[in-house]
This record gives C-alpha cells, sequence and structure tokens, in this order.
C-alpha cells in the first residue's frame, strides 16, 4: 500500500472527481472554503487545478467569510454557480 499501489489506483479513482474540480466549471475561483472538509484526494485535485482549499472551517467563520466577500454558502460543489462566487482582495499563503 505504498506510493506505487496509489500510483496505480489514482487513474481508476480520477474518472469519477474531476468534472467538479475543473477551474473552467467555476470561473473566476481562486479558493475553496468548506466547513465539514472532504477528503484527501478532492483536496489534491483541487490544489492541481490551481484551487487551494481550507478544509474543517467552524460555522460562524464560514458565515464571515461570506458576509464580507459577498458569496454565498452552497451545500455541495454541483450547486455552485459563479453568481454564488464572492470576491475578496489578495490571497496571502
Amino acid at each position: 500500500m505504498g506510493l506505487a499501489c496509489h500510483r496505480r489506483c489514482l487513474p481508476k479513482q480520477t474518472p469519477w472527481l474531476p468534472e467538479p474540480f475543473a477551474p473552467s466549471t467555476y470561473p473566476g475561483a481562486n479558493l475553496v472554503i468548506c466547513q465539514w472538509g472532504f477528503d484527501d484526494d478532492a483536496n489534491h485535485l483541487l490544489m492541481q487545478e490551481g484551487l487551494p482549499a481550507v478544509r474543517w472551517v467552524g460555522g460562524v467563520e464560514l458565515e464571515l467569510i461570506a458576509i464580507a466577500c459577498n458569496a454565498r454558502i452552497v451545500p455541495r460543489f454541483s450547486e455552485l454557480s459563479a453568481e454564488k462566487l464572492g470576491t475578496a482582495g489578495k490571497l496571502q499563503p
């Protein structure tokens, strides 16, 4: 169950993952913030697509970020649209 196994298994796992993580799906998005988190593979795919993600953000903090950025909180990627994306200043690492 080492790196070689992971490299063999990843192509079999990814066909059901990439569609929601393509940056062209969410034009203008440059950061994903999630309250409950998602698995490491999803986080890895987001990072490969240039979308850094912050997982396990508290509910109150998530609401404050949404208000500050004029964004909408959505329960799943499939419900995300360009109209629900917020805006903010420069993203600092």
